[in-house]
Protein backbone atom coordinates (compact mmCIF):
# COMPACT_ATOMS: atom_id res chain seq x y z
CA UNK A 1 0.00 0.00 0.00
CA UNK A 2 2.90 2.36 0.80
CA UNK A 3 4.72 1.46 -2.46
CA UNK A 4 1.34 2.23 -4.29
CA UNK A 5 0.70 5.48 -3.02
CA UNK A 6 4.27 6.45 -3.30
CA UNK A 7 4.18 5.39 -6.72
CA UNK A 8 0.74 7.35 -7.74
CA UNK A 9 2.34 10.16 -6.16
CA UNK A 10 5.27 10.61 -7.95
CA UNK A 11 3.52 10.37 -11.34
CA UNK A 12 0.95 12.71 -9.78
CA UNK A 13 4.43 15.07 -9.51
CA UNK A 14 5.23 13.89 -12.98
CA UNK A 15 2.30 15.27 -14.82
CA UNK A 16 2.34 18.32 -12.80
CA UNK A 17 6.24 19.25 -14.26
CA UNK A 18 5.14 17.99 -17.44
CA UNK A 19 2.29 20.41 -17.88
CA UNK A 20 4.59 23.27 -16.51
CA UNK A 21 7.19 22.70 -19.00
CA UNK A 22 4.81 22.35 -21.90
CA UNK A 23 3.27 25.38 -20.83
CA UNK A 24 -0.15 23.89 -21.05
CA UNK A 25 -2.54 25.98 -19.82
CA UNK A 26 -6.65 25.79 -19.35
CA UNK A 27 -9.73 27.86 -18.27
CA UNK A 28 -9.99 31.60 -18.59
CA UNK A 29 -7.12 33.63 -16.82
CA UNK A 30 -6.89 33.79 -12.93
CA UNK A 31 -6.79 36.35 -10.99
CA UNK A 32 -2.79 36.20 -11.06
CA UNK A 33 -3.19 35.93 -14.48
CA UNK A 34 -4.55 38.84 -14.44
CA UNK A 35 -2.98 40.74 -12.43
CA UNK A 36 0.48 40.17 -14.51
CA UNK A 37 -1.23 41.13 -17.41
CA UNK A 38 -2.47 44.29 -16.48
CA UNK A 39 1.55 44.88 -15.14
CA UNK A 40 2.10 44.38 -18.65
CA UNK A 41 -0.04 47.37 -20.75
CA UNK A 42 2.18 50.06 -22.39
CA UNK A 43 5.43 47.74 -21.79
CA UNK A 44 7.50 46.97 -25.06
CA UNK A 45 8.04 44.10 -27.00
CA UNK A 46 11.17 43.22 -24.34
CA UNK A 47 9.37 43.74 -20.99
CA UNK A 48 6.11 41.65 -22.40
CA UNK A 49 8.91 38.75 -23.51
CA UNK A 50 10.56 38.77 -20.11
CA UNK A 51 7.85 39.05 -17.46
CA UNK A 52 6.17 35.95 -19.26
CA UNK A 53 8.93 33.79 -20.57
CA UNK A 54 8.25 34.06 -24.21
CA UNK A 55 11.38 33.28 -26.42
CA UNK A 56 11.02 34.01 -29.86
CA UNK A 57 10.05 30.83 -30.70
CA UNK A 58 7.05 31.09 -29.42
CA UNK A 59 5.98 33.47 -31.80
CA UNK A 60 3.78 32.61 -34.44
CA UNK A 61 3.22 35.28 -36.28
CA UNK A 62 3.46 39.28 -35.37
CA UNK A 63 1.82 41.96 -36.58
CA UNK A 64 2.08 45.86 -36.30
CA UNK A 65 5.57 46.22 -36.23
CA UNK A 66 5.77 43.29 -33.69
CA UNK A 67 3.32 44.96 -31.13
CA UNK A 68 0.51 42.07 -32.13
CA UNK A 69 1.60 38.78 -31.60
CA UNK A 70 0.42 35.09 -32.23
CA UNK A 71 1.68 32.77 -29.80
CA UNK A 72 2.72 29.27 -30.65
CA UNK A 73 1.40 28.02 -27.14
CA UNK A 74 -2.42 27.62 -26.98
CA UNK A 75 -4.72 27.54 -24.02
CA UNK A 76 -7.66 25.30 -23.57
CA UNK A 77 -11.26 26.10 -22.37
CA UNK A 78 -13.77 23.51 -22.08
CA UNK A 79 -12.92 21.19 -25.19
CA UNK A 80 -11.62 24.04 -26.99
CA UNK A 81 -8.57 25.12 -27.75
CA UNK A 82 -7.58 28.62 -28.27
CA UNK A 83 -5.03 30.71 -29.73
CA UNK A 84 -3.18 33.24 -27.64
CA UNK A 85 -2.62 36.46 -29.17
CA UNK A 86 -0.83 39.56 -27.21
CA UNK A 87 -1.46 43.20 -27.78
CA UNK A 88 1.12 45.62 -26.39
CA UNK A 89 2.66 48.88 -26.44
CA UNK A 90 -0.63 50.09 -27.88
CA UNK A 91 -3.43 52.16 -27.56
CA UNK A 92 -5.11 51.49 -24.44
CA UNK A 93 -8.63 49.87 -26.32
CA UNK A 94 -6.14 47.01 -28.06
CA UNK A 95 -3.84 46.78 -24.84
CA UNK A 96 -4.04 43.01 -23.05
CA UNK A 97 -4.58 39.11 -24.18
CA UNK A 98 -6.77 37.40 -26.96
CA UNK A 99 -7.97 34.06 -26.65
CA UNK A 100 -9.00 33.06 -30.00
CA UNK A 101 -11.54 30.14 -31.41
CA UNK A 102 -11.98 29.64 -34.90
CA UNK A 103 -14.05 26.86 -35.91
CA UNK A 104 -12.83 24.39 -38.31
CA UNK A 105 -15.30 23.40 -39.56
CA UNK A 106 -18.11 23.91 -37.03
CA UNK A 107 -20.55 26.04 -36.45
CA UNK A 108 -21.80 27.64 -33.14
CA UNK A 109 -24.50 25.65 -32.54
CA UNK A 110 -22.56 22.15 -33.54
CA UNK A 111 -22.84 19.90 -30.19
CA UNK A 112 -18.79 19.81 -29.68
CA UNK A 113 -18.60 24.20 -30.13
CA UNK A 114 -22.08 24.78 -28.00
CA UNK A 115 -20.35 22.61 -25.21
CA UNK A 116 -16.71 24.16 -25.53
CA UNK A 117 -19.10 27.76 -25.66
CA UNK A 118 -20.74 27.15 -22.48
CA UNK A 119 -17.83 25.58 -20.42
CA UNK A 120 -15.90 28.86 -21.32
CA UNK A 121 -18.87 31.04 -20.13
CA UNK A 122 -19.68 29.33 -16.86
CA UNK A 123 -15.75 29.39 -16.40
CA UNK A 124 -16.14 32.90 -16.62
CA UNK A 125 -19.06 32.93 -14.32
CA UNK A 126 -17.36 30.71 -11.80
CA UNK A 127 -14.09 33.07 -11.90
CA UNK A 128 -15.40 36.30 -11.88
CA UNK A 129 -19.25 36.28 -11.13
CA UNK A 130 -22.39 37.57 -13.15
CA UNK A 131 -21.36 39.78 -16.70
CA UNK A 132 -21.44 43.63 -16.28
CA UNK A 133 -23.10 44.29 -19.32
CA UNK A 134 -23.38 47.88 -20.54
CA UNK A 135 -27.13 48.22 -20.39
CA UNK A 136 -26.68 51.26 -23.32
CA UNK A 137 -24.92 48.18 -25.70
CA UNK A 138 -27.63 46.91 -27.44
CA UNK A 139 -26.63 43.57 -28.60
CA UNK A 140 -27.17 39.97 -27.76
CA UNK A 141 -26.10 38.75 -24.95
CA UNK A 142 -24.10 35.18 -24.59
CA UNK A 143 -25.97 34.37 -21.43
CA UNK A 144 -29.25 34.20 -22.69
CA UNK A 145 -28.97 32.51 -25.86
CA UNK A 146 -27.16 29.85 -24.53
CA UNK A 147 -30.21 29.49 -22.02
CA UNK A 148 -32.89 30.11 -24.41
CA UNK A 149 -31.84 29.56 -27.67
CA UNK A 150 -28.24 27.79 -28.32
CA UNK A 151 -29.59 26.69 -31.83
CA UNK A 152 -29.44 30.39 -32.88
CA UNK A 153 -26.16 31.87 -31.89
CA UNK A 154 -25.28 34.17 -34.82
CA UNK A 155 -23.32 36.73 -32.75
CA UNK A 156 -23.51 37.75 -28.87
CA UNK A 157 -21.38 39.02 -26.15
CA UNK A 158 -20.99 38.95 -22.70
CA UNK A 159 -18.68 41.62 -20.65
CA UNK A 160 -16.72 41.93 -17.11
CA UNK A 161 -15.09 44.27 -15.74
CA UNK A 162 -12.42 42.82 -13.96
CA UNK A 163 -10.84 45.93 -12.13
CA UNK A 164 -10.54 49.30 -13.06
CA UNK A 165 -7.67 48.26 -15.30
CA UNK A 166 -9.21 45.36 -17.24
CA UNK A 167 -12.40 44.46 -19.21
CA UNK A 168 -13.30 40.90 -20.39
CA UNK A 169 -15.37 40.49 -23.12
CA UNK A 170 -16.32 36.59 -24.49
CA UNK A 171 -17.57 36.84 -27.80
CA UNK A 172 -19.17 34.39 -30.51
CA UNK A 173 -20.14 34.80 -34.35
CA UNK A 174 -20.45 32.80 -37.13
CA UNK A 175 -18.36 33.96 -40.08
CA UNK A 176 -19.10 31.39 -43.21
CA UNK A 177 -20.39 28.52 -40.98
CA UNK A 178 -17.73 28.48 -38.74
CA UNK A 179 -17.70 30.02 -34.95
CA UNK A 180 -14.99 32.37 -33.76
CA UNK A 181 -14.95 32.92 -30.30
CA UNK A 182 -12.89 35.84 -28.83
CA UNK A 183 -11.82 35.68 -25.22
CA UNK A 184 -10.64 39.03 -25.10
CA UNK A 185 -8.96 40.72 -21.60
CA UNK A 186 -8.14 44.08 -22.21
CA UNK A 187 -6.93 47.41 -20.91
CA UNK A 188 -9.69 49.89 -19.35
CA UNK A 189 -10.70 52.37 -21.31
CA UNK A 190 -11.58 55.42 -19.07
Amino acid sequence: MKYRMRSLVLILLAVLVFSACTGATSGVLTTKETAQLENLYGQDRDAVFRELGIKEQDVETALNENTYLSLAKTRTIGNLRYQRRLAFNLPSAFAGEDLVYVGEPGSASDPEVLKGLKALYEGAVKQYGEPDNDPDVVRTHLSELLEEQPQKIRQSYDSWNLSDKTVLTLSVMEVEDRALIEVQYRQAVK
